[in-house]
């Protein structure tokens, strides 16, 4: 019998590639040592009171970015945004860094280029101010311009693969390059200097989007510290991110760039996270700049216009906080200084230039904060709350939209770039924001006529039946309910909504829809909270301008 002897099988050789480089290693610890310590270098922002009547019992406060060393909240973005791009093996010696940017974040970008030693290359829309310009070059950046801001994107991933740099992209990584947990971000910033204040845990933080990622990290802090704060974001005229907020439509989109440097985006940026958002507000551009004008008067202290449309919604919210007799603080922030836009906010042959007609707006902060919301205007009527049992209630809040017809559902929004698997509010698969003041007269935002079914700013306000379940204020007991007249609408275009009652809205919040039981939820909730959606009749503060 014969045996067979198998030989034993060939052994797989290992594969080792090692791609270690003792030089490049040294050269990363020594940056990212260089960027850690700028931010131990920089002292906290401060957080600045805005002066309120005593009486109110509210607080409002502004945290100062401006005071960082590149003058904006960018700094903090940029540091966030090298030192990812550096640990992840990103930027390299002598490897430009590329961004895309209306300005503040190239600044600071610029900034921590030069501290690491790498070139930067900003590519921005022509509009940017020169002052920005002027700081990216001071920072050894250069200025690569384009005509339409919607193409910053493909330009700048154009430019670093011919330059063989690093496109940094903030719009991507903003909300993911910032520890959101803590380790002194802007929302921990917060509340520890707020933890001696009489009402150490706001109500509500104001933020504005750029790329999002401001409002993704403090909404995550909020709720990762599980405090009761909630968080509105403000959003400029033509920028697309209220409209794509409200219809849950992750591929809405704007005609054209925002007027207002730094915030507003023409299409919903990764780094913005809907979910995460209590609330929406749609600020035209007049009211921003007559708040940050206000600002100035207030607090001596100048800033950008993306400030002033923070300030604005705050201001609403203040408004309703009074109207309300509730108490509490409320935060926003500062986002750059105003000396960057001497020849823009600032400037009243600028706003002309514009169309931008102020008045009504500053003789509304005048009046609001020298009288407080005029008592004998309607109190502000709480946001419809959805009740439980249906699904996401606490996100389905009943917004005011600046136009008509217009709802909001409760499904949550799908990430960017994916096909929500919802049904949708709108008939169109993509929301498109109004155009802007470059747009022919007669679209939305450029002319001067009002759109159609609105009223002219002279008009008198006809009266309109609410729903509330408020008792009116200084009836006597034989009075019982009375109708109640709702404040005119003013809306993104500046026209006038003369006072239509819920139910010719359109919208699925219509009065006589609402069962006992979610009104009572409804009162409920607006004594714990106050109301938790957008307004939707706030007091007429003056000349027919409403903070609704």
């Amino acid at each position: 019998m014969s045996t067979t002897h198998e030989s034993p099988a060939t052994a797989t050789a290992t594969v080792d590639v090692d791609r270690s480089d003792p030089a490049y290693r040294s050269w990363l610890k020594e940056a990212v040592r260089k960027v850690q310590a700028d931010a131990n270098r920089s002292a906290d922002t401060h957080l600045l009171r805005f002066p309120l009547p005593e009486k109110w019992g509210i607080d409002l406060y502004l945290k100062d970015e401006s005071t960082h060393p590149t003058g904006s909240l960018k700094h903090r973005l940029a540091r966030s945004l090298f030192l990812y791009g550096l640990c992840n093996g990103w930027i390299r010696p002598g490897k430009p860094v590329i961004e895309a940017s209306s300005g503040s974040t190239a600044v600071s970008e610029a900034y921590f280029a030069k501290l690491i030693g790498v070139p930067f290359i900003a590519v921005m829309p022509r509009t940017t101010s020169p002052e920005k310009c002027r700081l990216i070059e001071f920072h050894g950046g250069q200025c690569h311009f384009v005509e339409d801001s919607r193409t910053m994107y493909e330009e700048a991933a154009a430019l670093a693969e011919r330059t063989g740099g690093h496109y940094m992209d903030q719009f991507t990584y903003a909300e993911r390059a910032t520890d959101w947990r803590g380790n002194n971000n802007i929302a921990e910033s917060m509340y520890q200097q707020l933890r001696l204040e009489r009402y150490p845990e706001p109500a509500w933080i104001v933020a504005t989007a750029g790329t999002g990622g401001t409002s993704a990290t403090i909404a995550r802090y909020v709720h990762y510290m599980q405090h009761d704060t909630r968080i509105c974001v403000a959003d400029p005229e033509n920028s697309c991110f209220f409209d794509g907020w409200t219809h849950h439509d992750p591929n809405a989109t704007a005609d054209c760039g925002s007027r207002i440097e730094g915030i507003g985006r023409p299409r919903m940026e990764p780094s913005f996270v809907p979910g995460a958002v209590d609330r929406m507000m749609k600020v035209p551009d007049a009211a921003s700049v007559a708040a940050v004008r206000a600002l100035e008067t207030a607090i001596g202290r100048k800033a950008g216009g993306s400030t002033g449309t923070g300030l604005w919604s705050a201001f609403k919210i203040v408004a309703e906080m009074v109207a309300e007799e509730r108490t509490g603080s409320v935060v926003t922030l500062i986002c750059d200084g105003g000396e960057r836009y001497l020849d823009k906010y600032y400037s009243d042959d600028w706003l002309a230039a514009q169309g931008l007609d102020i008045a009504p707006y500053a003789a509304a902060i005048e009046r609001f904060l020298t009288t407080g919301p005029g008592r004998s205007e309607p109190p502000v009527e709480p946001a419809r709350r959805v009740p439980e049992g249906e699904p996401h209630a606490r996100r389905r809040e009943p917004q005011r939209q600046p136009e008509r017809g217009r709802a909001v559902g409760g499904h949550r929004p799908a990430q960017v770039g994916a096909r929500p698997g919802g049904e949708r509010n709108h008939s169109s698969a993509r929301a498109v924001t109004p155009g802007c003041s470059s747009c022919p007269p007669g679209t939305r935002n450029g002319g001067p006529a009002p759109r159609p079914g609105s009223s002219p700013r002279t008009r008198s306000r006809p009266a309109a039946v609410s729903s509330s379940p408020r008792r009116p204020r200084r009836h006597g007991r034989g009075h019982g309910r009375e109708p109640r007249r709702q404040a005119p609408h003013l809306h993104g275009d500046g026209a006038v909504d003369g006072g239509r009652g819920r139910g010719e809205s359109g919208g699925e919040d219509e009065a006589d829809g609402r069962g006992r039981g979610e009104v009572e939820l409804h009162r409920r909730e607006s004594a714990r909270h106050g109301p938790p959606g957008d307004a939707s009749g706030g007091s007429t503060l003056a000349d027919g301008v409403s903070m609704a």
